[in-house]
């Protein structure tokens, strides 16, 4: 592996970490955010199984409910941008740096995330 790959793998490790922070809080309503900011009701069941699979560590499992919400025609972009978030974490744990990469750059760039959180400072190192 070359420096610059291992540089981009550790910098994406760093976004990986950083957005992990505030992955428990997803489905929480904020009253801050608008509606639009909330899973959809189709997609509700599997990403929240998928959550809870994360936290028993069932990577695989976590990983296949995530393919099932990705492939549903009636996700949002909010949908879209959780099942980023989740497939990131989910990777990481599974030390398959270069999908969490992929799937966190996907979610950086998403515009669902505000610059000004200190916890998407990762995004800077990444970039």
């Amino acid at each position: 592996m070359s420096l610059v790959t291992r540089r981009n793998v550790i910098r994406s490790f760093i976004a990986v970490c950083a957005l992990s922070l505030f992955s428990a809080s997803i489905f929480a309503a904020d009253d801050k955010k608008e509606k639009k900011n909330m899973v959809s009701k189709e997609l509700g069941k599997p990403l929240k199984e998928a959550q809870e699979a994360i936290n028993q560590k069932k990577y695989s499992d976590a990983l296949a409910k995530l393919k099932e919400a990705d492939g549903n025609p009636k996700k949002t972009p909010w949908d879209q941008h959780i099942i980023c978030e989740l497939e990131g974490n989910a990777y990481a744990k599974t030390n398959n740096y270069a999908e969490a990469s992929r799937v966190f750059e996907a979610e950086l760039n998403d515009g669902f995330l505000d610059e000004k959180d200190p916890h998407v400072k990762g995004r800077s190192l990444h970039t």
